[in-house]
């Protein structure tokens, strides 16, 4: 038999006493192995140079801070993909599954295709100072990419995964008018299924709001060795840098929360009709207490603020340029 809720057994991975401090050391290791091993050659000069710059080491903290957090995810998002795939296809009785597996294919497809596209928005300015890195920097920053996009690739299929279980939870609402029991255990799916939402879009922030950060210290040092300027590597790049992170975060995440808050409201509708004048501050007072069940009067913007990490790229990108992280 399936199991129709894989939250605890994700709590379960997360929470047992050694998981987190030995996946986010392997994770941290990883960033050591890459810029720290062997990085730079001892020839190599500007490598040197580069490793020498004050922020060096603040950046490869920042980066390890990432990489710790996604080694700490990645078992536990993988695992609630695949759980939330079996529950699909077990409750698939129009032969819907093929339909889904498309649907996962092209939102992978579409995911990798703009993190592939943001990854070189700025190949000009990649190429130009390429002179100014050690010797490899871009290979060992293309296994880091890598692995940042597969760790958050069941976040991203979990959140189509999510909209498609809310699509269907909400064509029953109507075949199920007037048994309450029913009404109430889909309420209790679609609630699940927010507090999934909100765990990914938590999750993706987390990570994403390091990288304009990460990408102001690089400039940083870059300007540092001299190999960067005002100029011809302003702020306004890592500004872009973290809007388009974040703009790949919301093309995601708002269509799925705007179908839940929709499919909440006529759960509502359907459990509390208006019925007439004389009981309507009654009926008005309890679809208030639904709304707040179901968080139907928390809109897009409202709830992006309860998880303000899905703006920080943008945010944090700002506060480099405010702090002088040049």
């Amino acid at each position: 038999m399936v199991n129709s809720n894989p939250e605890p057994d994700t709590r379960q991975i997360l929470f047992q006493p050694l998981y987190i401090p030995i996946t986010s050391a392997l994770g941290f290791a990883l960033v050591l192995a890459l810029f720290v091993w062997k990085y730079p050659l001892p020839n190599d000069s500007v490598g040197q140079e580069f490793v020498s710059a004050p922020e060096f080491w603040v950046w490869v903290s920042l980066l390890g801070l990432m990489s710790a957090f996604l080694t700490i995810v990645f078992a536990p998002l993988w695992k609630q993909f695949i759980d939330l795939f079996k529950e699909q296809v077990s409750g698939d009785r129009h032969g819907q599954r093929p339909g889904l597996i498309l649907m996962i294919s092209v939102g992978t497809i579409i995911y990798v295709f703009l993190i592939a596209l943001i990854y070189g928005i700025i190949p000009s300015i990649r190429f130009e100072f390429q002179s100014g890195f050690p010797a490899g920097h871009s290979e060992r920053m293309s296994v880091l990419y890598i692995y940042a996009l597969i760790a958050l690739l069941p976040l991203m299929a979990a959140i189509l995964l999510v909209y498609k279980g809310v699509l269907d939870k909400a064509g029953k609402v109507s075949s199920v008018v007037g048994n309450e029991a029913e009404l109430l255990k889909i309420a209790d799916e679609l609630l699940r299924y927010r507090n999934l939402l909100q765990n990914y879009l938590l999750i993706a922030g987390v990570v994403v709001s390091i990288i304009p950060v990460a990408t102001a210290l690089l400039r940083s040092i870059l300007m540092t060795t001299g190999y960067a300027t005002e100029q011809n590597f302003p702020m306004t790049i890592v500004i872009s840098y973290g809007l388009f992170f974040t703009m790949v975060l919301v093309l995601f995440y708002a269509p799925t929360h705007l179908l839940l808050s929709e499919a909440s409201r006529k759960l509502r509708d359907k459990l509390c009709p208006i019925g007439g004048v004389s009981t309507l501050e009654e009926c008005l007072r309890q679809r208030k207490a639904l709304d707040e069940w179901l968080q139907t009067n928390i809109g897009l913007a409202q709830n992006l603020k309860a998880g303000i990490f899905a703006l920080s790229p943008l945010i944090s990108s700002f506060v480099a340029s405010v702090l002088g992280i040049k």
